[in-house]
C-alpha cells in the first residue's frame, strides 16, 4: 500500500509507532512483476476488475460483497462450466 492510496494508512498504531514500514518497492521482490502484471496475462478485464475491487488495501475504497456479486465478470461469457460437465479423476490413494 501507499500513502496516496490510503491516507489512512498513516494513523495504524503499527505505522505510526515505527513497527512496521511500508516498502517502496514490494514489488520487486517478485521478479519484478506487480501483481496488476500477473493479472493482465489472464486477459479477463472484468475479472481483473472485481479482483482489484476486492483486494484494494483501503477499506474505504474496496469493493462490497454486494458490489462483488454483482460484478460484470458474472455475466460475461464464457460461463463456467457445470459441475456436471468436470472431468473426474480416480484418487491415487488407499481408502
Amino acid at each position: 500500500p501507499s500513502f496516496d492510496d490510503w491516507p489512512e494508512l498513516k494513523d495504524l498504531p503499527v505505522i505510526k509507532d515505527g513497527e512496521l514500514e511500508i516498502p517502496k518497492r514490494w514489488h520487486m521482490r517478485n521478479d519484478g512483476r506487480h501483481l496488476l502484471d500477473v493479472l493482465r496475462d489472464w486477459r479477463c478485464p472484468p475479472g481483473i476488475k472485481l479482483l482489484t475491487g476486492l483486494l484494494r488495501y483501503n477499506p474505504a475504497a474496496r469493493c462490497t460483497a454486494e458490489e462483488a456479486l454483482e460484478a460484470d465478470y458474472f455475466t460475461t461469457l464464457p460461463a463456467p462450466t457445470p459441475l456436471s460437465l468436470m472431468p473426474t479423476f480416480p484418487t491415487k490413494h488407499n481408502n
